[in-house]
This record gives C-alpha cells, sequence and structure tokens, in this order.
C-alpha cells in the first residue's frame, strides 16, 4: 500500500510540475506576442511622428521660416531663415535645450512627441496661433531650437529622411 501510495504522489508532483512548465511557458509566449506587438507600435508611432515633423516642416517651408540647407533630394536640413520666427520661441529656448540635453540620444520623432506632450498648449497659444501654422510646424521648430547650443541662433539642422520602417 505504501508503495502505491508514494507511486500516485510521485505521479501526481509530476503532473502538478508538467503542469507548471506548461503554464509558465504558454505565458511567455503571450509575453513574446505582447512584446513584439508594443515594438510594432512603437514603429508605428514612430512612423507617424516622423509624418507630423514632414507635414510640420513643409508647412513651415513653404512660409519661409525656415529653409533647407541640404544638396540632397531624399532629407531636408532645415535652419531657420526668418529670425522673427526664431525669437518667438526665445521664452521657451532654455527648456527645450534642457529637455533635449537630459534625453541625448533620442530620435527627433521621440523628442518631438516628448515636447507636443509637454509642451503643445504653450506652443499652441504663443506659436501656432500667432504665426497662423499646425502644431506640426510648431513642434518641428521646437526640435530645431531644442538642438541649438546657447551661442547660436541659427539652429542645427535637423535632418528628416524617409523612414526604412515597415508600415
Amino acid at each position: 500500500m505504501d508503495h502505491e501510495t508514494s507511486a500516485a504522489a510521485l505521479i501526481a508532483a509530476i503532473t502538478a510540475l508538467i503542469t507548471a512548465i506548461s503554464v509558465l511557458l504558454a505565458s511567455a509566449g503571450a509575453f513574446v506576442k505582447l512584446w513584439r506587438r508594443d515594438n510594432v507600435t512603437d514603429t508605428r508611432v514612430d512612423l507617424l511622428w516622423r509624418s507630423h515633423l514632414q507635414r510640420g516642416a513643409g508647412e513651415a517651408l513653404s512660409k519661409s521660416f525656415i529653409s533647407d540647407t541640404s544638396k540632397k533630394e531624399t532629407v531636408m536640413s532645415l535652419v531657420f531663415s526668418d529670425s522673427e520666427v526664431r525669437r518667438a520661441y526665445d521664452p521657451i529656448a532654455p527648456t527645450l535645450r534642457e529637455l533635449y540635453e537630459d534625453n541625448k540620444g533620442l530620435a527627433e520623432e521621440k523628442l518631438a512627441e516628448i515636447i507636443s506632450a509637454k509642451y503643445g498648449v504653450w506652443l499652441a497659444k504663443h506659436i501656432c496661433a500667432p504665426l497662423n501654422v499646425v502644431d506640426q510646424a510648431c513642434v518641428a521648430m521646437a526640435v530645431m531650437v531644442a538642438r541649438e547650443t546657447e551661442l547660436e541662433h541659427c539652429g542645427v539642422p535637423l535632418k528628416i529622411s524617409p523612414s526604412d520602417a515597415p508600415i
């Protein structure tokens, strides 16, 4: 009897162990699927922000607020061409530069996303409305201001190129 009881207990323990491993493997599979989905979502969000920056840069270019210094057809290298527009950013420029310094290494799309989330309302009231431009243009120019050094007002070129990421 003891031998049968211990064999039954061993079988029950092995069954419980196999069940636990199966649950863990199933959970790991779900985690991997979730992780992959989040990475695809991040890629799509980056593509949307790149598109916003391109649209904004296009509007700012059309109004001659900025100019393209690039010689290449596939890249825009943007600098301010209107000093009045650049000066409109003076009240927020130190904050934008500090944000950039704290987040060096971020892609321009991510920086644009952060600027829009934190300062979008201020930009809308103090830049977009007076200049009569869409928020994408204000954010694109804000990214340019964020990347400037304290000593120059010409701006670090905002480089926008087509995405190679899958849609």
